[in-house]
């Protein structure tokens, strides 16, 4: 984030050929695989870890190099929300009867595999497929 914090600057004026260094801190670090940091600039960077969710006390702080140094801290809350993930499976290929072999329904055990609903917050969510045909004449459905 681009110009998030502002005016960093040693302070008062006459300390202005001072460096000011930016440190950051927070009270989960599960929460992010790239912790947050701020640079000289002010950009504020981190990287949420892979479906992580919750929330991070971020504590930056501010140090000059002055002798001796002199620091100021702010605090602020990051909060990283859950994000419904699509699910993903696997199908197996191209299936290939005879004209009237099958008269019944025909059952593929294994055709979907490696069916993933989602992070284990997203666990008791149900799957639903849905099954279309470009030739729906083809079939019948019971």
């Amino acid at each position: 984030v681009a110009g998030w914090a502002k005016h960093i600057t040693p302070h008062p004026t006459e300390e202005a050929t001072q460096t000011v260094a930016m440190t950051t801190a927070n009270n989960n670090a599960g929460l992010f695989a790239v912790p947050p940091a701020v640079n000289a600039l002010g950009t504020l960077t981190f990287t949420p870890a892979q479906y992580a969710v919750g929330t991070a006390d971020v504590t930056v702080t501010a140090t000059d190099n002055g002798v001796p140094p002199r620091s100021a801290s702010r605090m602020f809350q990051l909060i990283v929300r859950s994000v419904n993930q699509c699910p993903t499976f696997k199908k197996g290929g191209t299936i290939t009867v005879d004209q009237q072999s099958v008269v019944n329904t025909t059952t593929i055990p294994g055709f979907l595999y490696d069916v993933w609903k989602g992070p284990p917050n997203e666990a008791a969510q149900t799957l639903q497929f849905s099954v279309v045909s470009s030739d729906p004449s083809l079939f019948s459905v019971p």
